[in-house]
């Protein structure tokens, strides 16, 4: 698959994570139809030079991106819970599309 494809798809599926939920970076993968490269969904996010919800993916227990400060302020900004180790409480605010 051409990487402008896998582009387009991350990039839909990353603005359709509705606001006080999450998703991290296999289900994106998943999602985008691409699940074998959920290292190239963490590029993508990386190298963006256009708006994306980036801060409504986390790993996959929860935690944030290291040595993003505000990406927990954003969450929280959204209702999103953390959980007292700090991650965020995935079995409320994981999204499960239908």
């Amino acid at each position: 698959m051409k990487m402008a494809v896998q582009k387009t798809k991350v990039y839909t599926v990353l603005n359709d994570i509705p606001k006080g939920f999450v998703l991290n970076n296999g289900i994106v993968a998943e999602l985008a139809g691409i699940p074998s490269y959920v290292r190239i969904v963490a590029r993508l996010m990386s190298q963006s030079d256009i708006p994306l919800n980036n801060h409504r993916v986390v790993n996959s227990v929860g935690r944030t991106a290291p040595g993003w400060d505000d990406q927990r302020k954003m969450l929280e900004s959204e209702s999103v819970g953390f959980k007292p180790n700090g991650n965020v409480d995935l079995k409320r605010y994981l999204w499960r599309p239908i």
